[in-house]
């Protein structure tokens, strides 16, 4: 496996040898904007890397997602984590600031990144 190191400003240049291992909000919106531009089904896909990113899913965790895992009602997003263990988050714009129900191009499910 090949490791890259991370390329920051001057300002915020990371220690010798450390990595950063997660993206920035404005590294995700362009992945996730990019999600949306290519492939057969380019909503699922952006909205799948927007709950991944605000949820911090790992890739199974992402795509074993199910439609009873989305309490709509309740506000809440069931997630089956390792060892059986599950947790309850919070979906839409409860419980962080910067979600909007709707975002820039009308993406009515929108979470904020």
């Amino acid at each position: 496996m090949q490791h890259h190191m991370v390329e920051t400003s001057d300002s915020e240049k990371p220690k010798v040898g450390q990595r950063r291992r997660h993206l920035r909000p404005e590294e995700a919106a362009k992945l996730i904007t990019a999600a949306g531009k290519r492939g057969r089904y380019p909503d699922r896909d952006r909205l799948l890397l927007r709950l991944a990113y605000r949820h911090g899913l790992r890739a199974s965790e992402a795509v074993g997602l199910r439609w009873d895992s989305f309490d709509l009602d309740g506000g809440t997003l069931t997630i089956a984590r390792s060892k059986g263990r599950q947790d309850q988050h919070p979906h839409g714009s409860q419980g962080r600031p910067g979600c909007a129900p709707q975002d820039a191009e009308g993406d009515q499910w929108a979470m904020g990144v």
